[in-house]
């Protein structure tokens, strides 16, 4: 008998066409069209001998969908997601998100802040001058504590560009203290009163998210975009003269889909791809609204229906692989493939930037290490005024927190990608904070592999 080889525990396998199917490997990173006959091999053999084997079984273990040892494997695993947090956590730049309010000028009947204002009944104040005093003093000894030298200062919401005095003087302070700072400044907005902002923008060059749903007519120039049914007159118009006259340092525009709406996300990347100023300086995405109340297949969540249409609605759109996709957690495993590679990016084994220093500061003077936390007193890691208090045991279950220290993830080929999932949506769901977030993310990795060549050209084109 030769040498024997384990199936690597990363690996997966999906059957995409006759006779072929696609081979992935989460860990090592590999991502191979094979023979579906070698596929099955791979699904139904843990072990594997190169005793007088072919050319693919050698290929198998090069690729690292089999290993020499599990126990191997999983050593090295730790030891590099384990260098991965140690790398990011090492790095001089820090993130600090000021939750002016829970307010906002819209009330789309999709947010999930609105809901969750729902559910707590929940007063929606605003941030006092001396709340954000508090803060920065914060943000001063933490970036000292930690050896960090630029923060990165976002202004989220509710609606934090809101057109009233009270508003405006809180984002100049805000802005001013910044720049003073030598800090980076970002918005997060709805936009619609991205203009009214002007002085302040052109003051600060922050980076910008925009947020909308649909153009309010699809044909022809249209000057307005629409949230929730309401259009906003002009912000269209406000986005191109942003990027002509590079008044930012960046413009993310976020359009929030649905199956209804695909067609307007296509006009509007038409448009936005055809603009030389805006395909240049600004980056698109593309993130599904989910419609619970929607008469779908049961078996395949709306957000699956939605990538199903948006790849065969981008399937002849050169500029398809330009778009970012949020909240389909494996095209932007898939996406690492843009660069002409067939390696994906190297794993994380955590989630997002709250499993290594994040800080959100609320209105009522609570920490929190997630912004989807926002206003809920539970979930907070602390308080940063009227006095300094920090749960250290709620705040290290952030920190600590990777695909090693939930049992249910240590078989699970997907950790590299998922790192036990959010923590927040966990707790609003489960109650309990040890508990994994899979989500729908195996479902979707397979729906990917199996359709793997429209996926790709949508993805990484031809």
């Amino acid at each position: 008998m030769g040498e024997l080889f384990y199936r690597s525990r990363y690996t997966l396998s999906e059957p995409f066409e006759k006779d072929t199917a696609l081979l992935l490997n989460s860990f090592s990173g590999s991502v191979d069209v094979v023979e579906a006959r070698v596929a099955k091999r791979v699904k139904d053999s843990p072990q594997l001998s190169l005793d007088d084997s072919e050319d693919a079984d050698r290929m198998l273990v090069e690729r690292g969908y089999y290993v020499d040892s599990p126990d191997v494997e999983d050593a090295v695993a730790r030891a590099l997601a384990e260098r991965a947090k140690d790398t990011a956590r090492n790095s001089p730049d820090i993130k600090y998100m000021f939750g002016l309010t829970l307010r906002c000028n819209l009330a789309c009947k999709y947010c999930w802040q609105v809901v969750e204002q729902k559910k707590a009944r929940q007063k929606t104040g605003v941030m006092s001058a001396e709340q954000v005093a508090a803060a920065f003093r914060y943000i001063e000894q933490d970036m000292e504590a930690r050896g960090k030298a630029r923060a990165f200062i976002s202004l989220f919401g509710g609606e934090p560009l809101i057109d009233t005095p009270q508003f405006h003087a809180l984002v100049r302070t805000i802005g001013d203290e910044t720049l003073a700072r030598g800090h980076v400044v970002h918005f997060t907005t709805n936009g619609r009163s991205l203009a009214a902002y002007r002085e302040e923008v052109e003051r600060y060059r922050p980076s910008i998210q925009i947020s909308v749903d649909g153009f309010s007519a699809v044909n022809g120039d249209a000057e307005e975009l629409r949230r929730d049914q309401r259009a906003i007159t002009g912000l269209w118009q406000e986005i191109r003269r942003l990027a002509k006259e590079r008044a930012t340092s960046g413009l993310f525009i976020r359009f929030l889909v649905t199956p209804e709406t695909i067609h307007e996300f296509v006009a509007l990347a038409d448009q936005f791809f055809a603009d030389e100023h805006l395909s240049s300086h600004a980056h698109l995405a593309v993130a599904p609204i989910q419609n619970k109340s929607a008469k779908t297949d049961p078996e395949v969540p709306e957000k699956f229906r939605i990538l199903s249409l948006l790849s065969d609605a981008l399937a002849t759109r050169d500029y398809a692989p330009q778009i970012q996709y949020i909240d389909w957690r494996s095209l932007n495993l898939f996406a690492g493939l843009r660069a002409g590679v067939d390696e994906l990016p190297a794993p994380a084994f955590f989630h997002c930037e709250a499993n290594i220093d994040l800080t959100c500061f609320d209105q009522e003077g609570r920490l929190y290490a997630c912004y989807e936390a926002i206003g809920d007193p539970q979930m907070s890691v602390g308080r940063y005024w009227p006095e300094v208090e920090l749960d250290h045991d709620h705040l290290a279950s952030y920190r600590d927190r990777s695909a090693f220290t939930i049992e249910q993830c240590s078989n699970c080929a997907m950790s590299p990608v998922c790192g036990g999932g959010c923590e927040v949506r966990g707790y609003k769901r489960t109650g309990d904070y040890a508990l994994p977030f899979c989500d729908d993310l195996h479902q979707e990795t397979a729906l990917v592999m199996r359709n793997w060549p429209k996926m790709s050209r949508m993805l990484v084109g031809d």
